[in-house]
């Protein structure tokens, strides 16, 4: 009603969209960050050189146009440049980049066609033509023979739930500053079945791919200030992801680390490999990120971020310390033990499940693997392995393998570091047929069980 064009740290922009600023929004990059932030990507990559991994950069885009023909008079943002700045640090280092700024947001244009009006991240339709961008640099620049059919835009079908987002900008400023967003998604139109795991809670999905990625309870109107619609895809940033696809006409495996513009990223290179585990530097914490590559052995490594995110410092957990190079390079005796049953129905509570005979110490990283599973009458969708922690009542850490996937395309293997962050913890590995805490699953025997301490 005022003419007002900023209020609580929200830019109204000249085509009637919300951004990040306020009248006084001078802040210019932070060099210091920029610099640590490249230093640690720099360190990630020479680590993956030594192991022949591939590895790229992605720079995600953020609202503001190129050309700067959105801000408004006295008016700054200064996230592009603050993106120039990475990517020339990157480059310098001969890192593989790729910027999908100049494809999404080169122009005005394209800004308000592929951002949502309320909030900071690409709509839908940025996000699908950003996946078929990936996708066409990666067999470009890797491997001629990749098959990138799923990123052609036909073989996708939109979908829009009007008037229902709200996004971070307008959750600041309410829904009559600038109105509301409709929500975009994609599903595709042939056929997939896949799983999805997420171990820091235990969440698994197996079916289509949008059984699996889709979360049905954003495909309804709610609440503008409660929900955030855009997480539509896979249903938040999580720690670790672990997307397996046995019919995937590429079968690599991809480790993902991304900021939250990643969401729908993850979700359609599901589609297109084998095995896509994602990390969230912002909240992965139970290991080095070079050590799940060391663990995991992915094909080729991603990682995406927005200019945004540069100001979080925790993108540099990347960084490849001292101590986890030594610890990478050491290796110990493997311990064998017993063969496993674990029998029919029941909870799958700490208490009711099969716990192995051996207990792991505080701060020692090791690696746990199986031969074989067996089940006595049908194998469950999924064997969870369980780091608990008998002090403070609840697990901390685990695994989730998709019986179809683990054994045939990978090992029965899981590698992790066991807290050090009191002396008085008691850990235990539990092993579970199907998801910690449900019931009614079936008998299984699990052999060849060894463990390796590998620090």
């Amino acid at each position: 009603t005022t003419g007002r064009r900023a209020y609580n740290k929200t830019m109204l922009l000249d085509d009637g969209m919300l951004n990040y600023g306020t009248e006084t929004f001078s802040e210019e990059p932070d060099e210091m960050l920029v610099t640590h932030l490249s230093e640690s990507i720099g360190q990630f990559s020479e680590y993956l050189e030594t192991r022949d991994i591939p590895f790229t950069f992605v720079l995600a885009p953020v609202k503001e146009d190129l050309e700067g023909e959105l801000i408004p008079e006295g008016f700054h943002n200064y996230q592009n440049e603050t993106g120039d700045q990475l990517l020339s640090r990157i480059k310098e280092k001969k890192i593989d980049t790729l910027d999908l700024r100049g494809f999404l947001t080169q122009n005005a244009e394209q800004s308000e066609k592929y951002f949502y009006r309320t909030d900071h991240h690409w709509n839908g339709d940025g996000a699908l033509l950003g996946f078929g961008i990936l996708m066409d640099y990666l067999r470009n620049q890797y491997d001629m023979s990749l098959d990138i059919s799923y990123a052609d835009p036909e073989c996708w079908e939109r979908f829009t739930l009007e008037d229902s987002f709200l996004g971070t900008h307008g959750k600041r400023v309410g829904k009559y500053y600038a109105g509301t967003d409709d929500l975009i998604w994609y599903e595709p139109k042939f056929e997939t079945e896949m799983s999805l795991s997420v171990p820091a809670y235990s969440y698994f999905y197996k079916g289509s791919f949008s059984e699996v990625n889709i979360r049905e309870e954003y495909r309804e109107k709610q609440d503008y200030f409660e929900v955030t619609p855009y997480v539509i895809y896979v249903g938040g940033d999580y720690p670790n992801v672990q997307h397996r696809n046995l019919n995937a006409p590429n079968q690599k495996k991809i480790l993902f680390i991304k900021d939250s513009f990643g969401l729908a990223i993850q979700s359609f290179l599901s589609t297109e490999f084998l095995a896509v585990d994602v990390i969230d530097p912002r909240y992965y914490t139970e290991a080095g990120i070079a050590s799940y590559c060391e663990w995991e052995q992915p094909d080729l490594v991603i990682m995406m971020m927005s200019p945004s995110a540069v100001s979080n410092r925790y993108y540099n957990r990347v960084a490849v310390s001292e101590e986890e190079r030594t610890m990478l390079e050491n290796r110990t005796e493997t311990i064998l033990l017993d063969d496993l049953t674990i029998e029919a129905g029941g909870d799958n509570r700490i208490g009711a499940v099969t716990e192995l005979p051996w207990k792991p110490e505080c701060g020692k990283t090791y690696r746990i693997a199986f031969e074989n599973v067996t089940a006595v009458a049908g194998m469950p969708d999924a064997i969870s392995v369980i780091l608990y922690n008998e002090t403070i009542g609840d697990y901390v850490q685990q695994r989730i393998f998709d019986t179809d996937y683990a054994g045939v395309m990978e090992p029965w293997q899981w590698t992790f570091t066991v807290p050090n962050d009191s002396d008085t913890a008691e850990f235990v590995i539990a092993l579970c047929s199907g998801l910690f805490e449900t019931e009614d699953n079936p008998e299984v025997t699990i052999s060849g069980i060894s463990v390796t301490e590998l620090s």
